[in-house]
């Protein structure tokens, strides 16, 4: 659940949202809609924390994640798509890395040894497959550890796995892309 109460944010001395209260319970759907100036970013900004309001609160349920897509660019149009998935991605290769290391050091380890090498493995998967979960319909699909579609990025992203999951993929310059597809690769970078 998410509910604001009593919201307010002035800019200079014009009023944009002025004593707003309203609530979203889960699985309901919520279309945001108005004038252009009116406030529907700036109440999207607070709601996702990367604004505060000047009274009010917003009240987030223990379990709710918010992520912000934003209008504004967040794409660098002098780059190549790969590389922008590859840095969206490297949290991710890292943790995929220390995967392998330790599948390596378990396989050669004495049964004593063991014990800690699984309980880190644990950790670092765990990380990387709820992310994958998070992440299955939103994000570009390959491993940034080879470049290539694997573990829990295979099923996402069928579009962009051409050019982020060959083996010699196109080199597709952001500045290139129509709207939509930037937008779309912009969506990997919002925060959860």
């Amino acid at each position: 659940m998410i509910g604001v109460v009593d919201l307010s944010k002035h800019f200079g001395g014009h009023t944009v949202l002025d004593g707003i209260s309203f609530s979203v319970v889960p699985g309901e759907r919520v279309a945001l809609v108005g004038a252009n100036g009116c406030g529907k970013t700036t109440l999207l900004r607070i709601l996702a924390g990367r604004e505060t309001p000047d009274s009010g609160q917003v009240v987030r349920g223990p379990h709710v994640s918010m992520g912000y897509l934003g209008q504004e660019g967040q794409l660098t149009p002098g780059r190549a798509l790969r590389q922008e998935m590859r840095e969206v991605f490297a949290d991710v290769g890292t943790d995929e890395a220390r995967m392998r290391e330790l599948e390596s050091r378990m396989s050669s380890s004495s049964e004593a040894d063991l014990e800690p090498l699984l309980a880190e493995y644990a950790v670092v998967s765990g990380a990387v497959w709820a992310l994958a979960r998070r992440t299955s319909t939103s994000r570009a699909s390959f491993s940034p550890v080879d470049g290539r579609c694997a573990g829990p990025w295979r099923a996402s992203c069928c579009s962009l796995r051409t050019v982020c999951c060959s083996t010699s993929p196109p080199t597709i310059w952001i500045s290139r892309l129509w709207s939509g597809w930037r937008t779309t690769c912009a969506a990997t970078r919002a925060p959860f």
